[in-house]
C-alpha cells in the first residue's frame, strides 16, 4: 500500500474518533450530563487519534489494552440482547433505553469498531511497540480510578458498582476494580502481540 494511501486511512480513522468524541460531548452537555464525558472510552479515543497523528504506536496500543476486553464484553452483550431480547452481562442495557436519542444510539456503537480500527491503524504504522504500552495503560488506569472517586456517578463503574456482588465482599471494590483492569490490560497486550510473537518464531 502506498504511503499516501496509508496516511489518508490513518487520518480518516483519527478524524472519525475525534468527531465521535466531539458529538458525544455535545450530546452530554445538552443533557447536562457533564460527568459522563469522563468515561474512559472517550479519553482513549482521543489518545488513539493523537497516537495516529504523532505516530506514537505505544500510546495507541495502551488504549487498545484498556478497551479491548471491556469493548468485547459490551459487543457480546449487545449482540446477545439483539438475538435473545434479554441482557447477558448488563453492559449494554443503557443502549436500549427508550430515552436515548438516535444520535446517541449511533455514537454508542463505537464499542464495536474502535479497537478493530485501532489495530488496523497500528498495522499501517512503521513504528514498533514495546512494553512501554502496558506501563502507559497501567498509569491511565490509576488516573481513571482517581477520577472515579472525584467524579462519582458510576463513571467507569466507580466508585461503586453492582458488579461488586460477583466478587469477594471482604476485598474493597476499588482494589478489585484496579486488579481486574490491570488483568484486562495484560491479557489484551498478550492477545495483540501473539501474531507478532508467532511471526518472530
Amino acid at each position: 500500500m502506498k504511503e499516501k494511501t496509508k496516511n489518508v486511512i490513518l487520518y480518516s480513522i483519527a478524524g472519525l474518533f475525534l468527531i465521535i468524541v466531539a458529538l458525544v460531548i455535545h450530546s452530554y452537555v445538552q443533557d447536562k450530563s457533564y460527568s459522563a464525558i469522563f468515561w474512559a472510552c472517550y479519553t482513549c479515543m482521543v489518545l488513539i487519534a493523537m497516537g495516529i497523528f504523532f505516530r506514537k504506536s505505544n500510546l495507541i496500543l495502551a488504549q487498545i489494552c484498556i478497551l479491548l476486553i471491556p469493548d468485547l464484553l459490551w459487543t457480546t452483550d449487545f449482540i446477545f440482547m439483539i438475538i435473545r431480547g434479554s441482557s447477558l452481562l448488563g453492559t449494554s442495557d443503557y443502549y436500549f433505553e427508550k430515552t436515548r436519542g438516535l444520535l446517541f444510539s449511533i455514537l454508542s456503537l463505537h464499542h464495536i469498531f474502535v479497537v478493530p480500527l485501532s489495530l488496523f491503524a497500528l498495522s499501517l504504522m512503521k513504528t514498533k511497540t514495546n512494553h512501554k504500552a502496558i506501563l502507559i495503560s497501567f498509569t491511565q488506569t490509576i488516573i481513571f480510578l482517581t477520577l472515579g472517586f472525584i467524579i462519582g456517578n458510576g463513571i467507569n463503574f466507580l466508585p461503586e458498582s453492582e458488579y461488586y456482588a460477583y466478587f469477594p465482599q471482604f476485598i474493597p471494590y476499588p482494589i478489585i476494580w484496579l486488579i481486574v483492569m490491570f488483568l484486562f490490560s495484560v491479557a489484551s497486550y498478550i492477545l495483540v502481540n501473539i501474531p507478532r510473537l508467532i511471526k518472530e518464531k
